[in-house]
């Protein structure tokens, strides 16, 4: 994908190719003309927008991995009936799954042509997944598996 094509989705409906000046492109216009200082402000608000949905995607994905250790202080291993190391290989076991599918998805949202579409499929698989569980075990199976 050249340069050109990644960032005409960006600009959206602005016009970078009419003629103003002489001028055919507005890279060549001047850095103080209102032209080019619209496009510009319009671009930024665009990807600052899509870098504050990355930003907070990144801090809810913190505080859910942090959040494990405030539930084991509150009685999460007594509740759950674990017992010994089970609790540290649940943990671990976790952050391998987050480490080791990191990679291969940042390859595939790398080739994608279109990765808005990529996370909420990602989502929707999820809660798909989460429902299906809820769905298959009722809660005393629920409470064997954990024991």
């Amino acid at each position: 994908m050249s340069p050109r094509a990644s960032t005409d989705w960006l600009l959206g409906d602005v016009e970078i190719n009419a003629v103003i000046e002489g001028h055919t492109d507005i890279c060549d216009q001047d850095p103080d003309s209102d032209k080019r200082k619209a496009v510009e402000e319009s671009l930024l608000w665009k990807l600052d927008s899509r870098l504050l949905f990355l930003i907070l995607v990144g801090v809810m994905s913190q505080v859910d991995r942090s959040n494990i250790a405030a539930a084991r202080l509150k009685g999460l291993e007594e509740d759950l009936h674990l017992t010994g190391q089970q609790f540290n290989t649940l943990i671990s076991i976790m952050y391998v799954g987050y480490t080791v599918t990191q990679v291969p998805s940042n390859v595939f949202l790398d080739r994608l042509r279109r990765p808005s579409v990529y996370l909420s499929y990602c989502i929707l698989l999820w809660g798909i997944i989460s429902i299906s569980i809820g769905l298959w075990l009722s809660p005393p199976d629920i409470q064997r598996t954990t024991h």
